[in-house]
């Protein structure tokens, strides 16, 4: 019994192990004239801060802000919105793509396209970051505002929690997102263009809308060197609010 007791510990113990290692697997969504130039220049176009869908993004509240200094506080604020978005971009994935409003939203009404990636959790807790969701904007203490200098490790606390937080509205995305220094990428036609590595993309799936035909998109990746990438028709569930594929 008790050589049994092991063996279930034991099996246990690799089972979660395995999962803990497991690939995981998010979603790109996007039009599908944006998904075919994409595949065309083998990379996604970094998204930059200014032109999200959120004017939350990248930018703090404040706390005990005397009236007299409202209007020079969020112009410095702005200042550094500005900033950020001449140094960083984003990439936003979803961690699904069954969710039809998602497919609604961000892929031209279900007749766009969606690149499944995978990335090791590894990655994921390195590379991305994941979004929360919460009511409570994050604000910074006007004193901290007042004397940067002092309170510079505080005020990197917050901006961390700043760039992960985004209203509850938005909790139906699942989003993981990565962020990039604009000199790192790639620049084309005035995007700038991140190249994920050659197995990055898994699955190109289309959505039951879309005009593209599977064998269009196949020989489209083919020609652009992704020949190991797997392409799938969306189509409705038959008893669900679900898409499948």
């Amino acid at each position: 019994m008790v050589g049994d007791m092991n063996n279930n510990d034991t099996k246990r113990g690799a089972s979660q192990t395995q999962q803990k290692d497991k690939p995981i697997r998010l979603y790109r969504y996007m039009g599908h004239r944006a998904a075919i130039r994409t595949i065309q220049a083998r990379g996604f176009r970094v998204s930059r801060i200014l032109g999200l869908n959120d004017p939350f993004e990248y930018s703090f509240g404040y706390e005990d802000i005397p009236a007299h200094e409202i209007k020079k506080a969020l112009t410095e604020r702005d200042d550094l919105r500005r900033f950020l978005n001449e140094r960083f971009g984003v990439l936003c994935y979803s961690r699904s793509a069954h969710d039809p409003v998602l497919w609604s939203h961000y892929a031209d009404h279900h007749r766009g396209i969606v690149f499944e990636v995978e990335c090791t959790p590894e990655e994921v807790k390195k590379e991305l970051i994941k979004i929360n969701y919460s009511r409570e904007r994050v604000c910074v203490p006007f004193a901290c505002h007042k004397d940067r200098v002092q309170n510079l490790e505080k005020l990197r606390r917050i901006f961390t929690k700043m760039i992960r937080r985004k209203a509850p509205n938005w909790r139906y995305e699942r989003e993981y997102r990565g962020v990039f220094d604009l000199r790192t990428c790639e620049t084309r036609d005035g995007d700038y263009v991140w190249i994920p590595p050659k197995d990055f993309i898994k699955r190109v799936i289309i959505g039951i809308r879309s005009p593209m035909s599977p064998l269009c998109i196949r020989r489209t990746l083919d020609l652009n060197g992704f020949t190991a990438t797997v392409v799938v028709k969306a189509k409705e569930s038959y008893n669900k609010y679900k898409i499948e594929f």
